[in-house]
């Protein structure tokens, strides 16, 4: 059994079969949350030294150790706040109306002689 915990859609217990890397395990789990750190993806683990994390990133999931039996998989939460993503998203899109906005505007001129 591996354990997923944090920033997953449902934490818990779930069965590693040989071959599954961490991708078929988060799936198995439902995906990240949107509070998801994916830049902060914690492999806990015991070796024969004793217990032992590796730290990595989503973008780089292949550097990470294939699960195995008693792992713990923690799933850090990105500390911003919904506010802050709100505020962003907001942004994204009002910086993307106002290119297409002035994207049609130069187009409109172009075409009446203008330009």
């Amino acid at each position: 059994m591996v354990y997923l915990l944090g920033e997953i859609r449902k934490p818990g217990e779930y069965p590693i079969a040989p071959g599954l890397d961490l991708v078929d395990t988060v799936v198995q789990a439902g995906g990240f949350t949107e509070r998801a750190d994916l830049n902060h993806i914690e492999v806990l683990y015991q070796d024969l030294d004793g217990k032992r994390s590796s730290l990595f990133s989503w973008k780089d999931f292949k550097k990470a150790p294939a699960p195995q039996h008693g792992d713990i998989i923690m799933v850090h939460a990105d500390h911003v706040s919904q506010v802050e993503r709100k505020t962003s998203l907001m942004t994204s899109i009002i910086g993307a109306l106002a290119s297409v906005v002035t994207a049609t505007v130069i187009v409109l001129s172009y075409n009446r002689g203008r330009f």
